[in-house]
């Protein structure tokens, strides 16, 4: 509990506001995140300077509370809404892919077994975790199969 206090000293923010940063974080791709990870080594040691008696680990939680801060502020806020806009169509890309891992399985369950579209995605998300809409499948069908139903 003392090391989440010292983090929101030394990043002047809150734990919404660490986890916030954190999330953002995830977001970014693997390039963007290794250059925050170099701001966090300049940081860290600034830290290390001004801060004696912190330990480690809570100086570089917060280097890299503070790090992402910085590139966020540091690129013009339209950049910013496109890397949103734009991990919304990789997210469903990612769920593309993970149906058209399973299309053997889903394409004998609608032909076979006469599953219906809301049924197979009901099943998707029990089994498998994939959060698909009925109408997305029957998207993905069409766009595959066409129609052989």
């Amino acid at each position: 509990m003392e090391n989440v206090k010292t983090c929101e000293a030394l990043t002047r923010l809150d734990v919404k506001g660490i986890k916030k940063a954190l999330m953002e974080f995830a977001d970014f791709d693997i390039e963007i995140r290794n250059e925050i990870f170099k701001m966090q080594r300049t940081n860290f040691h600034k830290l290390k300077e001004r801060h004696k008696d912190c330990d480690n680990e809570t100086l570089s939680q917060s280097a890299l509370v503070i790090s992402i801060r910085e590139y966020i502020k540091s690129i013009p806020q339209e950049k910013r809404e496109i890397q949103k806009f734009m991990k919304k169509f990789t997210k469903q890309a990612k769920k593309e892919r993970m149906l058209l891992e399973r299309w053997p399985r889903i394409r004998k369950a609608i032909l076979e077994e006469n599953v219906s579209f809301r049924e197979l995605a009901i099943f998707l998300n029990e089994k498998y975790h994939i959060q698909v809409n009925h109408s997305y499948i029957n998207k993905i069908w069409n766009k595959i199969e066409g129609d052989k139903i």
